[in-house]
């Protein structure tokens, strides 16, 4: 029996063995990177989708007016962003919130733009697209469309803040 025991675990049992159990290690390693990778793609899009709606959000308020529809709609969007967010991404929208709120008696379009500017800033950031140069987000005003009604015709009008409609 001992002679049977010594020849199974001889110097070509224990490479063999070794070979196969890291093969297994490094397939399964592999397997596992790749599916970590193809989540956080996965997961990416899904940010990437949750910031197009809430800036959609914002460009529906700029070209309809604030309609309690595009107000829900904000409203959602801006939840949603609670969900997933950085906590830099969610500091920048309540100052955007705070900056854009009614109540707000320093409200002021300079002031919107930057908090906008900071909040696109820290989304891109949260999204890893790289971009040198912060200062360039400073004072962001997004455009609107909307279709202004002038006697028998119709004309698109393009606004770059809530206080230049026509």
């Amino acid at each position: 029996m001992k002679e049977i025991i010594e020849n199974i675990f001889t110097t070509e049992f224990f490479t063999t063995l070794l070979s196969v159990l890291g093969g297994v290690f490094i397939a399964s390693l592999t397997y596992y990177l790749s599916k970590k990778k193809e989540r956080e793609a996965d997961w990416q899009k899904e940010k990437l989708n949750f910031y197009i709606e809430f800036i959609s959000s914002i460009t529906d308020n700029l070209k309809c007016g604030s309609t309690a529809e595009g107000a829900k709609r904000f409203a959602r969007a801006s939840n949603n962003l609670y969900l997933f967010a950085s906590p830099k991404v969610i500091t920048a929208l309540t100052n955007y919130q705070d900056e854009i709120r009614a109540s707000n008696k320093n409200r002021s379009a300079e002031g919107e733009a930057r908090a906008l500017g900071n909040l696109i800033f820290q989304m891109r950031k949260d999204m890893k697209i790289k971009y040198n140069r912060k200062n360039v987000f400073d004072s962001v005003k997004p455009w609107g469309w909307g279709i202004k009604n002038s006697g028998s015709k119709n004309e698109i009008i393009v606004n770059l803040e809530k206080n230049e409609r026509s």
